[in-house]
């Protein structure tokens, strides 16, 4: 039985608008037998404009072929740029970051962190 997990979800409480976000996502494979291949799923909410539905949301999808060996954590790096301005306008706020990790199409773990963008 695949027992895979994310164990941490490292990321800043702020960042500025344009700059670089430099997080990290831990998991590890508890169960008994090699893992082949996941995918990442992360959900950025705007807390601040929520009540715009969508345009308030930026998905980000992520496929690994890496094998995950029982026993054996894993770092997964994730990076990427703060606009400065998306459609006009600040992207400054409270986002709630939801990070799924998804075995053959399927949630197995999900964490929820909170950042601020200034």
């Amino acid at each position: 039985m695949d027992e895979v997990k994310i164990t941490r979800l490292d990321i800043a409480k702020s960042y500025n608008a344009g700059s670089m976000v430099s997080a990290k996502i831990v998991v590890v494979n508890s169960g008994s037998t090699i893992v082949t291949g996941f995918e990442i799923r992360t959900l950025a909410v705007n807390n601040n404009y929520a009540f715009m539905g969508d345009k308030a949301k930026k998905e980000y999808v992520d496929q690994y072929s890496t094998d995950l060996k029982p026993g054996v954590s894993y770092d997964i790096p994730i990076g990427f740029t703060i606009p400065e301005k998306v459609s006009g306008i600040r992207p400054s706020g409270k986002y709630t970051i939801t990070v799924s990790l998804v075995l053959n199409g399927k949630v197995v773990d999900k964490k929820v962190v909170n950042t601020e963008v200034k």
